[in-house]
């Protein structure tokens, strides 16, 4: 997949290198099974490990190799990211399609998007990866998607006509909104060889947090 270099990509690169020895919990899908959105998730907890951070997945699927697995939809997903905030620094949250804003009708929807907004208002640090529109069924504009892009210290998006729009409609500043690399997207799609890497990066991953992560279930488990 080819493409211009990313507008702000210095600005992503010092964020990720700003969590050397803090701990990263990092929300989305995640594999097994390997697909778009569990291979980005699984880029950026990559990512963030290789920048010396305390990586820890949670994610929807309880098929998973995430170090904690529920159902993130709706309230819940906004339930659980309010009460693991107080566990870790950094949020990495990759808003996907139902994970957690499903709700298309109007009240429901900014229902949900303000009960994430109170939910991301209680980390320190959050950092917002939006893979798709279909993330947001209300639009990415508004006052309930204003909400949850204030609540980011940055936000990432796939093409430049979203960033225009959250900075030309939303108001973000210029240097909050930031274009996904042409090089992360190579990585996710291009490579043939990606899936090998993919596990066993998920394979380190899991053993290298293989104790924490059973002390993390336990003392954290969210039905």
């Amino acid at each position: 997949m080819s493409g211009a270099p990313s507008e702000g990509c210095d600005a992503v690169d010092a964020f990720f290198k700003s969590l050397q020895g803090k701990r990263v919990l990092v929300v989305g899908s995640y594999p097994p099974p390997f697909n778009d959105l569990s291979r980005s998730t699984l880029s950026t907890a990559s990512r963030a490990l290789r920048e010396g951070a305390i990586v820890e997945v949670l994610s929807p699927s309880l098929r998973s190799a995430a170090h904690l697995r529920q159902r993130l939809d709706s309230w819940r997903g906004c339930v659980a990211l309010w009460k693991l905030a107080s566990s870790y620094e950094v949020l990495l949250l990759h808003l996907e399609e139902r994970l957690p804003l499903g709700a298309k009708e109007r009240l429901p929807h900014f229902l949900e998007s303000s009960l994430l907004a109170i939910a991301l208002r209680r980390w320190n640090d959050v950092f917002i990866q939006l893979d798709s529109p279909a993330a947001m069924p209300g639009g990415l504009g508004g006052r309930s998607g204003r909400m949850i892009w204030n609540s980011a210290r940055m936000v990432v998006v796939p093409d430049a006509n979203m960033r225009a729009t959250l900075i030309g409609s939303v108001k973000l500043p210029d240097e909050k909104v930031h274009l996904l690399s042409v090089k992360t997207r190579s990585e996710r799609y291009v490579s043939e060889d990606l899936s090998v890497r993919d596990q066993e990066s998920a394979i380190a991953l899991i053993k290298a947090r293989a104790k924490l992560e059973r002390e993390i279930s336990a003392r954290f488990h969210l039905e």
